[in-house]
């Protein structure tokens, strides 16, 4: 067994040994299966949270209602939850009970996909009750159980199940296929934070386009905030080479796809609950690349977009146009290196200079001078150094 199972070996043996059972569960295990990088394990347990304190000295409260607690354990940290069960789903996103059980079976089955539902103990055998090892061998996403109930009890898993497919590059079984467009509707009952959160996911993904067709095929589309009329948008997003993008270069060449201005943007991203910084960051992407689209770099364009923002959308361009032009960027470094300064920050003089040395009070002018002292400075036409820059400004008839 490799890590980071490894090291959490003696946790589950500190539990068994305090005469409960303990198991590595979930995705963690999924990946382990598929030979793909761990990061996170997950473990589960017959203990309850304060049996679980009673064992690890160590322990900080989660979500102990929902019989979570994280211990601390020499230099690393896990989250244990107790067996559960749970019924009687309101909102279609949360039960209204949980209870703590001591079957691993019956707690195995109210997870979503067969793939989520399989457990490994501290020798590495898998217990596999819903037959996950072999649609995970087989690639395939099969809810446990039967596909309406487990969409009707939490829609959110719709979302899961194709951004799942976007990761893993993996089939809907078609039983959960037709359950994700026969529930689809219920999306509307979740929050639009937790739908963004999906998209992310999805977006991020290896197999994105997979996940993006999807949305489309099952017309999921139609039911998340801002996406119901863009589903050509969405289809050229899912045919274009996006894998080597970030997930704001994505969705800035997203934002270009769908022909909106810079204040329609800002809405649709505002209706997905995105932070402002984050809004502000993806439009500014997305307003250069529209700039980008129409004209070749230039001295004024990369200075006024910043250098970092300048690369950033020369890569989602090049993806737009699926058109990889090495001496593209070779002109932009070039550009981005013979910039004399790369911000107002750079220049050498401060508005209190200029006050100080036209012996005039603050005003529009000052802002003026500077933007001249700026322009001047990055065609070349004037030296960056404050002695220079007030010879200049004395010399010239500046209001």
């Amino acid at each position: 067994m490799k890590e980071p199972f490894k090291s959490a070996i003696p946790v589950l043996e500190l539990i068994e040994k305090a005469g409960f059972k303990a198991y590595f569960v979930g995705g963690s295990v999924r990946d382990y299966i598929l030979g793909l990088p761990i990061n996170d394990i997950d473990i589960a347990s017959s203990a309850t949270p304060s049996e679980i304190k009673a064992i690890f000295p160590k322990t900080i409260d989660l979500g102990i209602e929902h019989g979570t607690v994280m211990i601390l354990y020499k230099t690393h940290s896990y989250e244990i939850t107790t067996f559960r069960s749970e019924t009687d789903y309101i909102d279609y996103r949360r039960p209204t009970s949980v209870t703590f059980i001591r079957s691993i079976e019956e707690d195995l089955a109210r997870r979503d996909f067969t793939m989520n539902a399989v457990a490994m103990n501290r020798l590495g055998e898998i217990l596999d009750p819903f037959g996950g090892k072999i649609d995970i061998e087989a690639k395939t996403i099969r809810t446990v159980g039967i596909a309406s109930e487990r969409f009707s009890e939490d829609a959110l898993r719709i979302l899961r199940g194709i951004r799942f497919v976007s990761k893993l590059s993996f089939v809907l079984d078609p039983d959960t296929f037709q359950g994700i467009k026969d529930h689809k509707h219920l999306l509307s009952h979740i929050a639009v934070e937790r739908i963004a959160a999906e998209l992310d996911k999805l977006l991020s993904g290896a197999h994105a386009s997979q996940g993006i067709q999807l949305l489309i095929e099952t017309e999921i589309h139609k039911y998340i905030p801002g996406l119901h009329d863009k589903k050509a948008a969405l289809l050229q997003l899912s045919q274009l080479p996006i894998q080597s993008l970030s997930i704001d270069e994505k969705w800035a060449l997203f934002s270009h796809l769908i022909q909106k201005g810079e204040k329609e943007i800002k809405q649709f991203f505002g209706g997905l609950r995105f932070s402002n910084k984050r809004i502000q960051q993806i439009a500014h992407l997305a307003k250069w690349l529209s700039e980008r689209a129409r004209n070749n770099w230039s001295i004024e364009s990369v200075y006024a977009s910043g250098d970092e923002t300048a690369l950033q959308v020369e890569k989602v361009f090049q993806t737009y146009t699926r058109k990889v032009d090495t001496l593209a960027f070779d002109n932009l470094q070039t550009i981005i290196e013979d910039l004399p300064i790369h911000s107002l920050a750079d220049v050498k003089v401060s508005g209190s200079d200029l006050i100080q040395w036209k012996q005039k009070n603050a005003g529009p002018w000052v802002k003026k001078i500077l933007k001249d002292i700026e322009a001047e400075i990055l065609h070349g036409r004037l030296e960056n150094k404050n002695e220079v820059i007030k010879e200049w400004v004395t010399k010239c008839s500046l209001n």
